[in-house]
C-alpha cells in the first residue's frame, strides 16, 4: 500500500500560535469596541439626561409671576422658556442634538385646576373660616367678663350678652375660675419659663423619636430649586393631611373664588367701620376693579359680561330680600292687622267715590300692600348690601339680629353652583386673563444614536 506524502508546509506547526492570537485579538478588539461604543452611548445618554433635567428645571422656574401673585397657582408658558440651557449643558460633540420643548397638563383642565385649588386652599381654609368668624362676631367673648352696660348695636354679641350675661355669665366665670384659676396663677408666676422649657423639651424628644424632621425635609431644601420646594410642599401637605372629601373640596373651591376673584363690592362695613377687602397677596380689591370688574359675579351667574352679571346678582338680592320681608310681614300678626285695616279703608274709599260701582276686595288690597312694602324694602336692602353694609337676615320682631353681608349671599349662591361648573368658570376667567398656553408639567424630547429620549417634570413632582 502506497503512503501519501503530506507537504512539509502543511505538517509544520510553526506560527500557529501567532495566528491564534490574531484571531483572539480581533475578537477582543470587537468586544472592547462594542463596550466602548456602548459606554459612549450611555455617557451621552447620561449627559442628555442631565441637560434635559436642567432644561426642565429652568422651564418650571419660568412660571408666570402674575398668575402666582394674583391667584397663587404655578404654571409656565413653553414659548417663554429659555431653550439655550439644553445646548449649553451638553458636550461640544453633542451640541447638535435636537430639542423639542412642550407643556403637559394644561392649567385650564378642570380636573387639574380643581386639584390645584384644593391644594392651594387646603391648609388655608380653617384660617379663612376663623378669620371670617372673628371679623363678623368679634366681641362675643366679652360676655364672660363683667363690663358696664353699653348701648346696644343690634349684633350677635349683644344678643348673647343679654341672654348669657345676666343668666349664665356669673356661673361661667365661677366655673372657669375653679377649673383654670390655679393653672393661670402658675403661668403668671416665675415658673412659667420652666414650664415652657419643659414642654419644648418633651416635644423635641417626641420629634426625635418619631423622626418627623428628617422625614419632612430630609435636608435643608434648596430654595432656588423649584423641584426641591415642590417636594417640601408635598411633605407639608402630607403632614397636615387635608381630607379628600367632596364637601371639603367644594368648600375650598368656594373660598378660593371669594378670596382671589374681584367683586363689585370692594368694601365691607362692620360695626360702622369700612374695611377694604384684601386679596391673599395683600392688594386692595378696589384697586383691581377697573381691570378685573365683577369677576365674582360672573362666577356666580355664569354670565360673561361684567355689567350684566352685576345686574343679575342685584336682581337676585332684590328677590331674596323681598321674599324674606314678605315672609316676615305675613308672620307678624300686629303688622298684618294694621295692613288689613288700611286695605279695608282703601276699599271703602274707592266704593264711596265710585258710588258703589267699583268694589275691591280688601284681602287683595292687603296682599298688594304687603308685596309693595316687601319690594320697597328689598330694593333698599339690596342697594345697602352692594354698598358694603350688613343687613339683618330676618327683619321681623325678635332678639336675634343676625346680619349678613354681600359676600355672604355670594357664598350661598356659589354653594348652589356644582363644583365642576364653578371650577370650569374659574378656568374661563384665568384663560381670559392669561391665555390658554399655561401648563403645569414640562416635557423635553431629543434624539440620540437613533433613539428617541423624553423626560418630563412638574410642580407636583
Amino acid at each position: 500500500m502506497k503512503t501519501m506524502r503530506v507537504p512539509r508546509f502543511c505538517r509544520s506547526r510553526s506560527g500557529s500560535l501567532a495566528v491564534f492570537f490574531c484571531l483572539v485579538l480581533a475578537a477582543l478588539c470587537l468586544v472592547f469596541g462594542t463596550w466602548l461604543q456602548a459606554a459612549r452611548a450611555r455617557g451621552g445618554e447620561a449627559a442628555l439626561g442631565r441637560a434635559m433635567a436642567s432644561q426642565i428645571q429652568v422651564g418650571l422656574a419660568s412660571y408666570d409671576r402674575g398668575l402666582f401673585e394674583q391667584f397663587g397657582l404655578l404654571a409656565f408658558d413653553p414659548a417663554r422658556v429659555d431653550s439655550k440651557v439644553f445646548g449649553s449643558s451638553l458636550p461640544a460633540d453633542m451640541a447638535s442634538c435636537p430639542l423639542e420643548l412642550a407643556g403637559e397638563e394644561s392649567l385650564l383642565d378642570t380636573q387639574k385646576l380643581d386639584r390645584l385649588i384644593v391644594r392651594q386652599m387646603g391648609a388655608r381654609l380653617p384660617g379663612a373660616w376663623l378669620d371670617l368668624f372673628l371679623t363678623r362676631y368679634a366681641g362675643v367673648n366679652r360676655i364672660l367678663a363683667p363690663e358696664p352696660e353699653k348701648p346696644s348695636s343690634g349684633g350677635l354679641a349683644d344678643v348673647l350678652g343679654r341672654s348669657l350675661g345676666d343668666l349664665a355669665g356669673p356661673a361661667i366665670r365661677k366655673t372657669a375660675s375653679k377649673l383654670f384659676g390655679k393653672l393661670l396663677e402658675q403661668l403668671l408666676d416665675d415658673q412659667a419659663r420652666a414650664l415652657l422649657e419643659n414642654i419644648k423639651s418633651q416635644f423635641s424628644q417626641f420629634a426625635a423619636q418619631r423622626g418627623q424632621s428628617g422625614e419632612l425635609l430630609g435636608s435643608l431644601p434648596d430654595f432656588l430649586n423649584p423641584q426641591s420646594l415642590t417636594q417640601m410642599g408635598t411633605a407639608l401637605d402630607k403632614l397636615f393631611g387635608c381630607p379628600e372629601s367632596p364637601v371639603f373640596g367644594k368648600l375650598c373651591v368656594v373660598e378660593y373664588s371669594l378670596s382671589y376673584f374681584v367683586s363689585q363690592t370692594a368694601t365691607q362695613v362692620v360695626d360702622g367701620v369700612p374695611q377694604d377687602r384684601i386679596t391673599p397677596d395683600g392688594r386692595r380689591m378696589a384697586d383691581l376693579q377697573d381691570k378685573r370688574p365683577c369677576e365674582l359675579e360672573m362666577l356666580a351667574t355664569g354670565i360673561g359680561q361684567p355689567t350684566l352679571a352685576a345686574w343679575t346678582v342685584r336682581f337676585l338680592l332684590l328677590c331674596v330680600r323681598s321674599l324674606i320681608h314678605m315672609a316676615a310681614i305675613l308672620t307678624d300678626t300686629g303688622r298684618m292687622a294694621a295692613i288689613r285695616g288700611t286695605a279695608a279703608a282703601i276699599a271703602g274709599a274707592v266704593a264711596a267715590l265710585s258710588m258703589g260701582t267699583v268694589v275691591l276686595e280688601p284681602e287683595s288690597i292687603t296682599y298688594l300692600i304687603v308685596a309693595g312694602q316687601a319690594l320697597a324694602a328689598g330694593i333698599h336692602e339690596s342697594s345697602r348690601l352692594i354698598d358694603g353694609y350688613g343687613v339683618r337676615f330676618w327683619p321681623g320682631k325678635g332678639e336675634i339680629r343676625f346680619q349678613l353681608w354681600y359676600t355672604d349671599y355670594i357664598r350661598l349662591v356659589l354653594y348652589l353652583v356644582p363644583r365642576a361648573t364653578l371650577v370650569e368658570r374659574c378656568a374661563k376667567r384665568l384663560e381670559h386673563l392669561f391665555g390658554n398656553t399655561l401648563y403645569t408639567r414640562c416635557l423635553v424630547r431629543t434624539r440620540y444614536a437613533g433613539r428617541d429620549l423624553a423626560l418630563s417634570g412638574g410642580y407636583d413632582g
